[in-house]
C-alpha cells in the first residue's frame, strides 16, 4: 500500500457503518483519486486509489467522523426548531410546513445574487442536489427528500460561489450532507 501510514491507519479503523457517504473527502482530493463506490446494498463508500494518492491527508482532515472523533467535548445543540408557512399557497406545495420556502426568501433578500442548493428526484427516482440562481427558481427542491442525495459536485460550487463575496449560498441537505460541506 503506497498511502501514508496516517491515511492506512484512517482507512482501516474506519468501518463502513461509520462513512455517512457525504462524498467530501472525494471532493478534496487534489489527485481525484477518490471514487465512491456502490456496495450491494445501494450505498456508497470512498475507494482510494493508492498509486494516484499523493498522501496529502487531505480525506483525513474532511472527514466528519475524524472532526466528531477530534471534538467529543463539544457540546451539541439541545433544541429543535419547527415552522408552517403562513401562506396557503406555499404551505400546500410543500411537504414539511414550507420552512424550506420562508428560509430561502430570508436568505435571498440579503443578497443580490443568491444560488440555492436543493435536491430534486429525476425521471428514474436518482435523488441529487442540483443548484438554482434566485429564490424564483426553488419550486423543483419542494417537497420533502428525507434520503441521502447524491451531491455531485455541489461542495466544489459552494467553493466556488463563496470565493465571489457578492453572491450569497443556501445550501440544504441531510445532517451528514451539511457536514460534509
Amino acid at each position: 500500500m503506497y498511502t501514508s501510514q496516517k491515511i492506512e491507519s484512517f482507512l482501516k479503523t474506519k468501518k463502513r457503518k461509520d462513512c455517512t457517504g457525504c462524498k467530501a473527502c472525494a471532493m478534496s482530493c487534489p489527485a481525484h483519486c477518490i471514487t465512491m463506490q456502490e456496495d450491494e446494498e445501494g450505498f456508497t463508500y470512498p475507494y482510494i486509489d493508492d498509486i494516484a494518492c499523493l498522501q496529502c491527508e487531505k480525506c483525513v482532515h474532511v472527514c466528519q467522523k475524524t472532526f466528531q472523533e477530534d471534538n467529543r467535548d463539544i457540546p451539541k445543540p439541545l433544541f429543535c426548531v419547527a415552522a408552517v408557512h403562513k401562506d396557503k399557497k406555499i404551505l400546500s406545495a410543500s411537504s414539511s410546513g414550507g420552512a424550506f420556502q420562508a428560509i430561502a426568501q430570508a436568505w435571498s433578500n440579503l443578497f443580490e445574487d443568491i444560488i440555492i442548493f436543493g435536491v430534486t428526484i429525476d425521471e428514474n427516482f436518482c435523488v441529487k442536489h442540483e443548484s438554482v440562481h434566485g429564490v424564483e427558481n426553488i419550486a423543483k427542491f419542494s417537497k420533502s427528500k428525507y434520503i441521502l442525495s447524491d451531491v455531485k459536485n455541489t461542495y466544489l460550487e459552494v467553493k466556488e460561489a463563496l470565493e465571489n463575496k457578492k453572491v450569497g449560498v443556501l445550501y440544504t441537505g441531510t445532517p451528514c450532507q451539511i457536514s460534509g460541506l
